[in-house]
């Protein structure tokens, strides 16, 4: 049983690395559930000082989609760019209660900006002289 899993990107797209962790648990009854939480490396409005912040469902932020979807099943979370469009996509590796089977999700990143920690442009190193 592995207890934990733990995945580094750019979520929010502001050029900072946040970082997703998967935990298992097991309860009195030795059944096994998971837990998936997201922190957001963002900047203390006060103190300017880089900090993490837990992503909660009272957020109202689209990145809360990636917990709901991993529900107490939730194995694996990961990133990878999955369309080529240069923005991070989300696969969420769970079991599925109602099938009793292995599932994947996908969850494409809407996010538009032009700060990623991780961009698809590392690919091509070629640049262009003027």
């Amino acid at each position: 049983m592995v207890p934990g899993r733990l995945r580094v990107a750019d979520l929010n797209a502001d050029g900072y690395p946040d970082v997703t962790m998967t935990l298992r648990f097991r309860n009195s009854t030795d059944q096994e559930y998971t837990h998936t939480v997201i922190l957001l490396n963002q900047e203390n409005e006060e103190t300017g000082a880089r900090e993490f912040t837990n992503v909660r469902k009272d957020d109202d932020s689209l990145l809360y989609k990636i917990i709901s979807t991993a529900g107490s099943t939730g194995d694996l979370v990961t990133f990878v760019d999955i369309d080529e469009n240069g923005r991070l996509d989300v696969i969420v590796q769970k079991f599925d209660e109602t099938t009793q089977a292995p599932a994947l999700v996908v969850l494409y990143n809407g996010v538009i900006t032009d700060n990623f920690f991780m961009k698809a442009l590392f690919v091509n190193s070629e640049q262009t002289k003027s």
